[in-house]
């Protein structure tokens, strides 16, 4: 037994009489028994037939060639993507990117070099001060962990180490 998909497509190959006769019978008898599918093949055949019926009208002299040159005189979405085309109507674009930043390269100057000891210097804590700030903790390597979470939750951080209870 077909199921109605297979048999709208035998529907369709009957219409057009490319249907053998194995898949003839087979759709007879689904047709018979389907109530959703009769209607679609009655359908088919008013169009088939309707179709069929129409007189033929004679092409004029010429058409063929006309249409051939029009479709000839379409642009086609493939040559619209041609890279050669492209290229050669971005040139101009290409020209002026260039030149533009050839003229802005040379107002560029390079940053001067950093001296990184002097960085370091103003970055480091003062060596006059007797007492470290909490905050010493974080770049103490020795420090545990436990240390290093109980001073993120309870220390003040403008409080010199000794004061918060923490060993330098």
């Amino acid at each position: 037994m077909l199921t109605c998909k297979e048999a709208e497509a035998l529907i369709a190959r009957r219409a057009d009489g490319a249907l053998e006769t194995d898949d003839g019978v087979a759709l007879a008898r689904h047709l018979r028994e389907c109530n959703a599918c009769r209607p679609l093949a009655e359908d088919q055949a008013i169009v088939v037939r309707a179709l069929t019926a129409r007189p033929e009208a004679n092409v004029p002299l010429g058409f063929a060639g006309r249409l051939s040159d029009r479709l000839d005189a379409e642009v086609s979405w493939a040559d619209m993507l041609n890279w050669r085309t492209w290229t050669v109507r971005l040139a101009p674009v290409a020209a002026a990117l260039i030149i533009a930043a050839a003229a802005t390269a040379e107002r560029v100057t390079a940053a001067d070099p950093i001296d990184l000891a002097q960085v370091a210097e103003t970055w480091a804590i003062d060596p006059e001060l007797t007492e470290l700030p909490t905050t010493a903790l974080f770049w103490q390597a020795e420090v545990s962990a436990d240390s290093m979470l109980e001073a993120v939750l309870t220390a003040d951080p403008d409080d010199p180490l000794l004061e918060a209870g923490y060993d330098q």
